[in-house]
This record gives C-alpha cells, structure tokens and sequence, in this order.
C-alpha cells in the first residue's frame, strides 16, 4: 500500500521537509521508532548520494528542472522505499557485495549503512530514469 508520493527538487534544503513528512506517516501505523531512524538514515544517504553526486554537475538553472520522486510502501512484513530520478546512473554502488565498515570503498560508508540496514536492494535504469528500492522488514 502506498503510504507516501513526492516529487521535489533535488536540493538538500528538502530533505528534512520529506523527512517529518516520511516521519509522520510512519507514526501513524505504529511503526518502531527503530525502523523510523533507518528509514531516515536512508532517506538522508540516498538523497544526499542523488543530490551532490547524480545532480552536482547541474547549473543552478538546470538543477530547478532536475526532480526526484520519492514514494513509500508499506506491505504486511516490510516497508519499501523507492527513489526515481534522471541523473547519470549508479546502480555499480549497489551491485558490490556488502564490504566491512572497516573496507569502505566506491560509494562512501553511507551506502555501506544503507547496505547493512537494509533486506534487500533493487535498482534498475529504464528510459533514462534510475529505480532504486529499498525493503526492510518490519
């Protein structure tokens, strides 16, 4: 079931706005402030990693045109997270085996704790658009 749909600019000044929001929702349905904490940190790395990463090559003018959408589901044993956006691909980062904090390598220790907090990871690249999902298990 859908339980949250976004779209904002890619800027990191919306990240704490999508964030409460996210927050609120999960509130609702009683959700382990556990879970909301990795859930925020997901949301935090992903946008972070989408913004200063994907976009950061974006004139200021560009970057107003410059989207992502951020939608989450919430099914019986799991709660899913999905990010959509347009710029250069990055699915690599989440193809590499999860390394030991110890060992951070291409990607930062960000996606590492996304790794590590999450179930299971998708990404995929159609017309020109990135897909990534994010299960964790309630």
């Amino acid at each position: 079931m859908l339980i949250y749909k976004k779209t904002i600019c890619a800027v990191l000044k919306n990240l704490q706005t999508v964030a409460n929001q996210i927050d609120l929702k999960l509130n609702k349905l009683m959700i382990r402030e556990e879970l909301i904490n990795n859930i925020d940190l997901i949301l935090e790395e992903i946008l972070m990693n989408i913004i200063e990463h994907g976009y950061n090559k974006c004139t200021d003018l560009e970057l107003k045109k410059r989207k992502v959408n951020i939608f989450l589901f919430s099914c019986r044993s799991e709660l899913i997270i999905r990010f959509e956006d347009y710029c250069a691909e990055y699915g690599e980062v989440f193809e590499k085996e999860r390394l030991p904090m110890s060992k951070p390598q291409i990607g930062g220790v960000g996606v590492l704790l996304v790794k590590q907090i999450s179930d299971k990871i998708e990404y995929n690249r159609k017309n020109e658009k990135n897909i990534l999902e994010i299960h964790i298990k309630r």
